[in-house]
């Protein structure tokens, strides 16, 4: 069993994967943002290899990890593991949007 290949086409809500990938398919104006989950500043993986899942702009400014409230998790969660730190992101978007970001791809 191989890696899952990335989405190809126009970015959507809800897309996971690789931030380079989600990024690369962003189109200006479109008002979604490629989320780090964990933040790249916990430094678990590299910018562009670390795992993102795409928001709408709106949401993506009500994660615990956006902005100023990212810089003091950083150094508040720097001791806790990479897992369950993405367990927290997680639990994070799903107080955010409920749901709606829970499908399955099947290769």
């Amino acid at each position: 069993m191989g890696a899952i290949p990335p989405l190809r086409g126009k970015l959507v809500a809800g897309d996971a994967g690789r931030f380079s990938d989600l990024d690369s398919r962003a189109v200006t104006g479109d008002q979604l943002t490629p989320h780090h989950m964990p933040q790249a500043a916990a430094k678990f993986t590299s910018r562009e290899e670390g795992g993102a899942l795409a928001l709408p702009h709106e949401e993506h400014v009500l994660t615990r990890t956006y902005g100023v409230r990212g810089r003091a998790i950083v150094r508040t969660e720097a001791s806790l593991p990479f897992r369950q730190v993405l367990a927290r992101d997680i639990r994070d978007v799903r107080y955010i949007a409920g749901a709606k970001y829970n499908r399955h791809y099947w290769v």
